[in-house]
């Protein structure tokens, strides 16, 4: 498949920017506060000249809104993710939502991946490092540049796709020094330290600068995880224990427990054999994770150790 054209590129990223501009108007109409990143921020920043392309829309909203803001877009039709996107967005990190028939796909964000704050932390810290730009006819809050850099490199250890590392490398060719600066000042706020280093270490020239800003060299525990090819379980519970505490991990241990009822009727045949079915498939779940815990743990300690 050939590579698509300026044009092509150009008219694809309008159709996004015009699901952006729905969004949004919706969102404030609602009261709803939210924040661009990725997408028109990055090809600001980083390209300028509207050859990047970009697949969906990515809004970071206020915590305590994001129920809210799920709400809402289910009533402009967006459908959401499996349960696995459910759990990030609700505790974690972020839910997809997409509606059929057009280009709305909504990257809808609870808090960023990397961060080791409370998301109502990293929703000040992001709101305050925002620029507005025009996106489809509708002015929103972006990404600021410090943010927009620290996410170009927390997407990169996230994402394991070739472009993020792309977006990646190239600003570590266009961004000055300074930018990289006030990304790392940011990432000490966020404790999103370890996550910035390990993005940097990801590209040509990255440890280098890394060094320079005198960011650390040990991996942190998700990735650890990472390399051991532990179930996606380990990290996102170890995640939620690290910022959000007893509460948090427990939070999140529900939720993949106890998952709700759309996504066990889509994912198991004995949840839409009504409601006794849906009743024995939530008994046999505990022990079908218990199933599936035991590796886990046992990933997460090996983990652990090779941090010590």
């Amino acid at each position: 498949m050939s590579a698509p054209t300026a044009l092509e590129i150009t008219a694809r990223n309008l159709r996004i920017d015009a699901v952006t501009a729905e969004v949004v108007r919706a969102f404030q109409a609602a009261e709803i506060p939210t924040i661009l990143l990725k997408g028109p921020v990055v090809a600001r920043l980083v390209y300028g000249d509207g050859t990047r392309p970009y697949v969906d829309t990515d809004l970071l909203v206020r915590p305590a809104e994001y129920r809210p803001a799920e709400k809402l877009l289910a009533e402009l039709g967006f459908l959401p993710s499996k349960e696995w996107g459910d759990v990030r967005g609700t505790a974690y990190y972020q839910r997809h939502w997409h509606r059929p028939g057009d280009d709305g796909n909504i990257d809808l964000h609870h808090t960023l991946y990397g961060a080791a704050v409370p998301a109502k932390r990293v929703w000040e810290e992001i709101a305050g490092e925002t620029e507005p730009i025009v996106v489809g006819g509708v002015q929103v809050d972006g990404f600021g540049a410090a943010a927009t850099t620290l996410h170009l490199a927390l997407h990169a250890v996230y994402a394991e796709e070739e472009k993020p590392l792309r977006d990646l490398s190239r600003a570590l060719e266009r961004l000055d020094f300074e930018h990289w600066v006030a990304a790392a000042g940011l990432a000490e706020r966020l404790h999103a330290v370890p996550f910035m280093a390990a993005g940097l270490r990801l590209v040509e020239g990255g440890a280098t600068l890394a060094e320079r800003l005198g960011l650390p060299e040990a991996a942190p525990l998700e990735l650890r995880l990472r390399e051991l090819d532990a179930p996606r379980q380990a990290a996102l519970v170890s995640h939620a224990f690290t910022t959000g505490g007893l509460r948090g991990g427990v939070t999140v241990a529900a939720r993949v427990l106890v998952p709700r009822m759309a996504y066990m009727r889509s994912q198991f045949p004995l949840a839409r054999r009504g409601p006794l079915g849906l009743a024995v498939a939530y008994a046999l779940r505990p022990l079908r994770m218990a199933r599936r815990s035991l590796p886990a743990l046992i990933a997460l300690r090996r983990a652990r150790r090779g941090q010590a």
